[in-house]
């Protein structure tokens, strides 16, 4: 799984995924008759890895396909998107024992991923409807010196996500404003504040919820 990293409506992601078979011979054996080895890759919110937001074709390995290459590229549509969280998961299900899978995850820039016209399109619907309020814990937690809240909201209205310490003092305004029916994340920098135990609070409507962050420096 990647590091989480934050998409919205402005952003270009492109995802090239490489499958190959080192050594057919061997691959074959382990694999018998009936053996299989399946890949596939998931786009899933960062703070809730269980919740899975576009799920991309892998490649299943067996018997009957063993290729030396498979490439898949992907180009997701991210209009819509408000400041979503999100990681890239990589799941394998096998039927075999296999002793080592050889993973790598790398990011690349514009000119490695020129082949823009060979990349199909995934749509990822914020058309989730969110149905309750729901305030995240922030992750990374404890943190240095940045984390990101993110929190739902099932109506569009005024918003207000605060940081105070144990003290009940009030030390930075994260939100404070109208905010689209969604989810949102927002990054807090704790930078000049000491090592300690804060509280931030959602207030929304009729909603509110606090949850404790560390900040660890």
């Amino acid at each position: 799984m990647t590091e989480p990293f934050v998409i919205d409506k402005n952003s270009e992601l492109l995802v090239d995924a490489s499958y190959f078979v080192n050594d057919k011979e061997k691959a074959s054996e382990l694999l018998g008759k009936e053996g299989f080895v399946e890949y596939d890759m998931e786009l899933v919110d960062a703070v809730n890895p269980e919740k899975v937001i576009s799920k991309l074709a892998g490649v299943k390995f067996d018997k009957d396909n063993l290729p030396e290459l498979t490439q898949k590229y992907y180009s997701f549509n991210t209009e819509g998107l408000d400041n979503m969280q999100v990681r890239i998961k990589l799941n394998i299900k096998k039927s075999i024992k296999a002793e080592t899978y050889n993973v790598k995850v790398y990011s690349a820039n514009s000119e490695e991923s020129n082949k823009k016209s060979n990349y199909e399109t995934v749509n990822i619907t914020p058309k989730e409807i969110v149905k309750e309020y729901a305030l995240n814990q922030n992750y990374p937690n404890p943190f240095n010196p940045t984390t990101t809240i993110s929190y739902a909201i099932p109506k569009s209205g005024k918003v207000t996500l605060k940081v105070y310490d144990v003290l009940g003092k009030e030390v930075a305004e994260l939100v404070n404003g109208y905010k689209s029916k969604g989810r949102h994340s927002v990054r807090f920098n704790g930078n000049n504040l000491s090592s300690g135990i804060y509280f931030y609070k959602l207030t929304s409507g009729d909603f509110t919820a606090v949850k404790k962050l560390i900040l660890m420096k």
